[in-house]
């Protein structure tokens, strides 16, 4: 979700909350301030997320519902909190969180993404007898997910295509410029419509995130590869986006120029990162579903001036 679309949808919930009223959207929840018990709060956001089954869900944090007021935002850091509420998930596999501050009457509030295409989340139990949970959440309360939803939320996914990175490279030779480039196979067992206007591509480093300020978003391109075209189950529609009917392979490039709209400190500090994330989203055209792939690439050293970043 674009930025706009976040503060658009956060400004609507909290007009409703200040107004009297309570937030109408299932997949959002205000919180009149950060939880300082992490685990309650891992529990609360997974079953918010296996509930959302593959739309993003959202925490509101420094509205009160029930007071229908604004709080005064905490001084705790979203990172350091986040790390702590992570370690009660199973596995080390949580939702991805992008943070945004949004300004509304009044104040202003912390919005919490959470991007939920990793579905199911499980979280730790402390009792003895059971070690993990998959909670779910429904009306006002948290609750240990049925049969019944775990088979929604296993359907639901089995819509999304899969899309696998093949030799993600991000490279720069100045503090002006910086290219990704990648191969993308894409594979559906149902017919899926990857909207181009839709897509995004995010490279996030431990840095950036510790001093808040964000990823690198540069424009994503996709192109056919070689003359045989993509493959018999993908299609690249120009002026559209990826049809897909089964697997294939195309080409991604992404590249950030001295025009561009990357800030200062980013240009500054590319060069000194030992680690990059890189995100590609693309939802499709029904329901929400987005799909995702990930990559961890460290700095590889070249015999020119050229950064370069492999996976690992």
């Amino acid at each position: 979700m674009q930025k706009q679309q976040v503060e658009t949808r956060v400004a609507d919930q909290v007009a409703r909350v200040l107004a009297g009223g309570q937030a109408e959207d299932d997949y959002v929840e205000c919180k009149g301030e950060w939880y300082g018990d992490h685990r309650k709060s891992a529990r609360q956001i997974a079953g918010l997320c296996n509930a959302a089954r593959g739309d993003e869900a959202m925490w509101i944090v420094g509205v009160d519902e029930d007071a229908h007021q604004l709080r005064p935002l905490p001084t705790t850091e979203h990172s350091n909190w986040w790390a702590q509420v992570r370690k009660h998930f199973a596995g080390g596999v949580a939702p991805e969180l992008d943070t945004l501050v949004v300004p509304v009457a009044d104040g202003s509030v912390v919005a919490l993404v959470f991007t939920t295409d990793r579905a199911p989340y499980a979280v730790k139990v402390a009792e003895h007898q059971v070690s993990l949970e998959v909670p779910w959440r429904e009306a006002n309360s948290t609750t240990t997910a049925t049969r019944s939803q775990l088979l929604r939320l296993l359907v639901a996914n089995a819509g999304t295509p899969a899309l696998e990175l093949i030799d993600p490279v991000v490279s720069c030779i100045s503090s002006d410029t910086a290219t990704f480039e990648a191969d993308l196979f894409v594979s559906a067992t149902e017919r899926a419509m990857l909207p181009n206007h839709r897509w995004s591509l995010s490279i996030f480093s431990n840095e950036w995130d510790a001093e808040g300020w964000g990823p690198l978003r540069p424009t994503l391109e996709v192109h056919r590869i070689g003359i045989d075209g993509e493959g018999p189950g993908v299609r690249v529609l120009d002026h559209s986006g990826i049809y897909v009917d089964g697997s294939g392979r195309v080409s991604l490039r992404a590249e950030l120029g001295p025009n561009d709209a990357w800030t200062v400190d980013h240009r500054r500090t590319l060069r000194h990162q030992p680690f990059l994330r890189v995100v590609l989203d693309m939802p499709t055209d029904r329901h929400g579903r987005s799909a995702r792939a990930t990559a961890t690439l460290r700095d590889t050293p070249t015999n020119t001036i050229e950064k370069r970043w492999r996976e690992r």
